[in-house]
């Protein structure tokens, strides 16, 4: 998990508060699918994109496709506009 203070905590309050499992939360890959959207497309897209990735996941029950998808858009994404 990532070494930024305090973000270990919240993390596990939050999932417990949410009934989520914190083992199935990869906080590396979300940080990093966040920075690829908000260098990529623009800073604000960070916290959108992870909200629409984890409805996307929760819909099709694949966390890695959905952020390994939502990572390649945000990379390729200037190139492409």
């Amino acid at each position: 998990m990532s070494d930024i203070p305090g973000l270990e905590e919240w993390i596990a309050a939050l999932s417990s508060a949410l009934g989520v499992d914190v083992s199935d939360v990869n906080v590396d890959e979300l940080l990093d699918t966040a920075a690829d959207a908000a260098r990529g497309v623009v800073r604000p897209a960070a916290p959108v994109s992870l909200f629409l990735v984890g409805l996307a996941a929760a819909k099709s029950g694949d966390l890695d496709g959905t952020l390994a998808l939502t990572r390649s858009l945000a990379q390729n994404w200037s190139a492409s506009q």
